[in-house]
């Protein structure tokens, strides 16, 4: 037999759901009695407290607003042999027995007891697609299509909120066990994922310098079979094919081909961040760019890095260097404080362009 959510009841269920990933699914405020606790309705759940004003219990558990609801895990889940659709994907809002469409994703979740979504307790504490759900029904869920959404879903102990799973930001929290922190290729920002040194230790077949980072770690094969580009590859603009940052084009060979992205120098490995025109952000470049003129080619025409009192001048974009301001030639060694077409400034230049100057 297969259910069909009308309209209403998908409604319901995406505003009732305003939690996202997050452990609440911030369901209404009857309790839904958990799987074993029978329907809750309006005042409370059958092993509820009997909440009042619709405010229910679920299934006789507490509701954990914050962290986790319990305190470990099985380490792989286990999938049921029937799971009545639970994890499958809807089909024209339909899903089978024991699952009810989620329009939010276009999932299929557990099918609702009482009226209302379960909250996170210790019987559902697996939250994700805006419900909690059991064991059985997680194992359903993320063993599933469905659970290809949701990258927690790599771990019942990441699911539970006890750990961080595959592709989660490890910053602040640890990873789950098999799992490494490692960096993300953006600034301070560090993330989980498994690493390797060997293809065969993956269950994908690839292993990869995902980022550019010089961290292998397992991958979707797709990323083996068509490797993104690494910094200071050709590149071309708006097709993704940078590792991580942006594909710049320019006729400076340091700053052409893809780039790290980033907003100050602390963001990039070089402690170097060049910023486009009028813009807040920018790519990572060679350390000698921020350099204060040193090389004395190491400057650009738009944004030197030149010391105060100096200015990048050249004939063309090869030949650009960082030279002295001056007022007269007594100010320089050469003799010869020359004018800068277009500029109302005069540099240091060589003796030969000072030749036929009065």
């Amino acid at each position: 037999m297969r259910t069909t959510l009308g309209l209403a009841l998908v409604l319901a269920l995406v505003v009732s759901g305003c939690g996202g990933e997050d452990d609440k699914p911030g369901g209404s405020s009857g309790g839904a009695g958990g799987q074993s606790g029978g329907s809750g309705g309006s005042s409370g759940g059958t092993g509820g407290s009997g909440g009042t004003g619709g405010s229910g219990g679920s299934g006789g558990s507490s509701v954990i607003d914050d962290g986790p609801a319990i305190d470990s895990a099985p380490a792989e889940w286990a999938r049921p042999a029937d799971c009545g659709g639970i994890g499958e994907m809807c089909e024209v809002l339909s899903c089978g027995d024991k699952s009810t469409c989620q329009l939010e994703g276009n999932v299929c979740i557990p099918a609702i007891m009482g009226s209302s979504l379960p909250d996170k307790t210790a019987e559902t504490p697996y939250c994700a697609a805006y419900t909690c759900m059991t064991f059985e029904q997680a194992s359903c869920f993320c063993t599933g299509p469905a659970g290809e959404s949701d990258s927690r879903c790599s771990s019942p102990e990441a699911l539970a909120g006890l750990c961080e799973g595959a592709g989660a930001l490890c910053d602040e929290s640890a990873c789950c066990d098999g799992l490494s922190c490692v960096s993300f290729g953006n600034g301070d920002n560090m993330v989980c994922e498994q690493t390797c040194s060997d293809a065969s230790e993956c269950d994908s077949g690839c292993c990869t310098d995902l980022r550019d980072t010089g961290d292998m770690v397992c991958a979707p094969q797709a990323a083996c079979d068509n490797p993104c580009k690494k910094a200071g590859e050709d590149c071309m603009q708006n097709l993704g094919e940078c590792c991580r940052g942006t594909c710049v084009e320019s006729d400076f060979e340091d700053f052409d081909g893809c780039r790290p992205s980033c907003t100050v120098n602390t963001d990039c490995d070089t402690g170097c961040c060049q910023l486009f025109a009028n813009s807040a952000n920018g790519f990572c470049v060679p350390e000698q760019f921020c350099a204060c003129g040193a090389p004395v080619d190491g400057c650009t025409p738009t944004n030197g890095p030149c010391c105060d009192g100096y200015q990048c001048v050249g004939a063309t974009v090869d030949d650009v260097q960082c030279k002295k301001e001056c007022v007269d030639s007594t100010e320089c060694s050469t003799m010869c404080c020359g004018e800068v077409m277009g500029a109302d400034w005069r540099v240091c230049q060589e003796p030969q362009n000072c030749a036929t100057m009065p």
